[in-house]
């Protein structure tokens, strides 16, 4: 029982940031580039998988959703 207890007292820390008041100014700009790059590169990959989704038309007469190039 202890050890659920600590897993969920460690993931409530992680999940409501309460962790960053131990952040200084140097470590607050490393997490906020981090993240952007982080951001940048899954928005890349989910564009990409997008449009390879719909490259080809479907059987349910979605042609008019093909992306814009």
């Amino acid at each position: 029982m202890a050890t659920v207890r600590a897993k969920l007292t460690l993931t409530d820390l992680l999940i409501n940031r309460g962790w960053r008041p131990f952040l200084n100014a140097a470590g607050e700009q490393k997490i906020a580039g981090s993240f952007k790059r982080f951001a940048d590169i899954q928005l890349s990959r989910a564009a990409a998988e997008l449009k390879n989704a719909f490259r080809q038309p479907s059987a349910d007469g979605y042609v008019d959703q093909l992306p814009r190039s």
